[in-house]
């Protein structure tokens, strides 16, 4: 289930509170792997969404 389709029992400022809970979390757990790795946080997300089509070799064994 989405974020857009939350059932309608839910009201507005229950999903906002739903909304910056869940974003918290996830925030917290890609800040995690970003330090584990060692990585700035852009690379990261420029490799996942296809955008640097050749990243180093070194950056992807991180």
């Amino acid at each position: 289930m989405t974020f857009r389709n939350f059932p309608d029992r839910f009201s507005r400022a229950k999903r906002g509170k739903v909304w910056e809970h869940w974003l918290a979390a996830h925030s917290a757990a890609r800040q995690a792997e970003i330090q584990v790795a060692g990585v700035a946080n852009n690379r990261i997300i420029k490799i996942e969404a296809g955008k640097n089509q050749n990243p180093t070799l070194d950056t992807l064994k991180k």
